[in-house]
């Protein structure tokens, strides 16, 4: 998921992944209705995405200068913080998943 601009599409295809940009409507048309829906569609996940990404950012372990001894294991720790963060309570959306009782 980018914004407009992103030039990373061939280097994404390489590895197997699809880059998410929302279409932008032109100064003299209005979007079709199919791009309106797909721009909500990403909108709402960007959302979540945006907040995992600033929990993330929380951890103590990278708010700090990571030192240059440890620049082979960014992509480590950053993987850590990740998983750490996707397997917390608060962002498990599926009710029964979640504990919470719909017949209330």
């Amino acid at each position: 998921m980018a914004d407009k601009g992103f030039t990373i599409d061939t280097e994404l295809k390489e590895i197997g992944l699809v880059l998410n940009i929302p279409p932008f409507a032109s100064s003299t048309s209005q979007m079709s209705v199919s791009d309106t829906h797909y721009t909500q569609k990403i909108a709402k996940h960007r959302v979540h995405i945006e907040r995992l990404i600033s929990n993330i950012k929380t951890y103590k372990l990278l708010s700090h200068t990571i030192l240059t001894s440890l620049f082979k294991q960014a992509n480590k720790i950053w993987t850590v913080c990740s998983m750490l963060t996707l397997h917390q309570i608060i962002f498990v959306t599926d009710n029964a998943r979640a504990g919470v009782c719909s017949d209330t």
